[in-house]
């Protein structure tokens, strides 16, 4: 793991209680269902800004925070524009607003 998702996840557990990493974008679907996921931390870089759109159909009421290590303003539209609630470089999610 390089050190940018180990920042990454020390922010985000001094956010939430209970926090659960899926490997890969295969393993989200199942782990949002299985541990009734509140919020969604993606990697858009990895997994694509299109699985934004998918997962925000089947999870309507889940808060998705987008990251990606080139965050522009074009990008952040796009993934808004798909159901995210934010985006942000992957070493800072303070800025983020989570419901």
């Amino acid at each position: 793991m390089t050190r940018e998702p180990v920042r990454l996840w020390r922010q985000v557990f001094a956010y939430f209680p209970s926090v659960n990493r899926a490997g890969s974008y295969e393993e989200i679907r199942p782990a949002i269902a299985r541990y009734r996921a509140d919020v969604l931390v993606l990697d858009v870089e990895r997994s694509g800004s299109r699985a934004v759109e998918r997962l925000h159909q089947e999870f309507p009421a889940l808060s998705i925070v987008c990251t990606h290590r080139l965050a522009t303003n074009e990008l952040w539209t796009e993934v808004l524009n798909q159901g995210a609630i934010d985006m942000c470089v992957p070493w800072n999610i303070d800025d983020v607003d989570v419901p």
